[in-house]
């Protein structure tokens, strides 16, 4: 009976040991994080992220339209693939994080609800550079196919979607 007893023992010892080794490597496994309720993985939580401080939508929209430009042109211009993520997709990040940040200054500043998509397009429109114009079509789609200028401003339209009168 006693060394029924010790090889319980021995075999719970053995149990907690491995549970806790378990769990010290579960520990380790970083989790998703995100900052202000935007993930990490598309930026939320990167320095140097879009800041707004207009107070109208079309103010806004000028912002967002040059902070999408500054950063799809930092993307336009790194290899085709950084961290895992082809440009297609770090170009879409660059877009939704600057639209998460826009859309937090709108509600900010009581515009929110009054902001449509075209107002907003409109205001951003002219913040776009030759530079981006001419970059765009080879990183949209990861050159394949190669977009042309409405099929990257169709990709914005969709970004921005969630204001009225889209």
């Amino acid at each position: 009976m006693r060394v029924h007893d010790a090889m319980r023992w021995a075999v719970g010892l053995v149990l907690v040991a491995s549970l806790a080794g378990g769990c010290s490597l579960v520990s380790a496994t970083p989790a998703p994080s995100s900052c202000d309720g935007v993930s990490s993985g598309i930026g939320g939580c990167a320095s140097g992220q879009p800041t707004f401080a207009g107070t109208t939508c079309e103010e806004v929209g000028a912002e967002w339209g040059q902070a999408v430009d500054t950063g799809i042109r930092a993307v336009i211009a790194e290899p085709p693939v950084v961290n895992g993520k082809q440009k297609s997709a770090r170009i879409n990040d660059v877009m939704v994080l600057a639209f998460v940040r826009a859309s937090g200054q709108l509600q900010a500043t009581g515009q929110l609800e009054a902001c449509t998509a075209a107002d907003f397009l409109d205001a951003a429109t002219p913040a776009f550079s030759d530079e981006l114009k001419q970059g765009i079509g080879a990183a949209l789609y990861d050159g394949s196919p190669v977009a042309s200028w409405e099929q990257f401003l169709a990709e914005v339209q969709k970004v921005i979607r969630q204001l009225g009168g889209s």
